[in-house]
């Protein structure tokens, strides 16, 4: 199934593109979701290798994945990685190189049948299986935050309230940094033009630098940099908090009728700001 024009790039060449190895990479820290792709793909083509990364991740909020029941449970290889330790990626390399000359050879293991349902519950199945959860009272709490958060009641209000206190902090709090930056460049745009003056320069180079580049300049810098450099630490803490993928749910639905993904409204809050 694909949802964007890149995904369904990427599935066109998985099914006509004779692929010599298909790579899906999975998030450790929530492996139920991400196994629907998985078995999705293994449908396509036998030559899958998994990719568990964010292990490190998983291991903060005290997941631990057996990924060698994993890979038996699939039937294909599981490699665990994190992004940031060379060694875990060239491990994947490997892997991939071995499998790219007939090596290492995979026997997908596919869901019976292929209806969304059955492949959703055989994903919930093998997460469960090779998932360990070191707090069990923080994987019940989390699962009641959601039954709150995309609740057909609550989901939705709640996503206002959020996003509005975020571009309400956004807007309000740019202004007093940007007035700030306003009057420092406006101070610094008179040193500039007394510079200009003692040089004794014409009017047409001043006019080109100071009233051309450098206002155009600071006047972009003191109006976009501000927003941004609020809107994105939040936005970003708000994605650490787990709430984003929350909030793309809850939108999934209507932004299907416009043919497309609950995912796209993140762009869409992002771009708004921007504007």
């Amino acid at each position: 199934m694909s949802n964007s024009q890149e995904e369904e790039i990427a599935r066109n060449y998985i099914c006509s593109g004779n692929p010599d190895v298909t790579v899906v990479v999975v998030d450790a820290t929530c492996l139920e979701r991400n196994l629907n792709l998985v078995y999705q793909t293994m449908e396509l083509t036998p030559n899958v290798i998994v990719c568990v990364n964010l292990l490190d991740e998983a291991k903060k909020k005290g997941i631990f994945v057996d990924l060698k029941k994993l890979s038996l449970l699939l039937g294909v290889p599981v490699v665990g990685t994190i992004a940031r330790k060379k060694k875990t990626l060239m491990q994947l390399l490997s892997t991939i190189h071995d499998m790219s000359i007939g090596k290492l050879k995979a026997a997908p293991i596919l869901v019976q049948s292929s209806e969304v349902s059955d492949i959703i519950i055989k994903a919930e199945e093998v997460a469960k299986k090779v998932c360990v959860y070191q707090d069990k009272k923080r994987s019940v709490r989390d699962i009641q935050i959601d039954k709150i958060l995309t609740s057909k009641t609550f989901g939705i209000p709640i996503m206002l309230l959020f996003l509005g206190v975020l571009f309400w902090i956004t807007i309000v709090g740019a202004n007093y940094p940007s007035q700030l930056l306003s009057n420092f460049f406006g101070v610094l745009e008179e040193k500039l033009i007394s510079v200009f003056d003692y040089f004794y320069s014409p009017e047409w180079l001043k006019g080109i630098v100071i009233d051309g580049i450098y206002k155009t300049l600071s006047w972009v810098i003191a109006v976009m940099l501000p927003p941004m450099a609020i809107f994105f630490p939040l936005f970003t803490f708000l994605e650490d908090l787990g709430y984003l993928p929350r909030i793309a749910f809850n939108l999934d639905k209507c932004f299907k009728k416009c043919c497309t993904s609950g995912k796209q409204a993140l762009t869409m809050c992002m771009g708004a700001t921007n504007w």
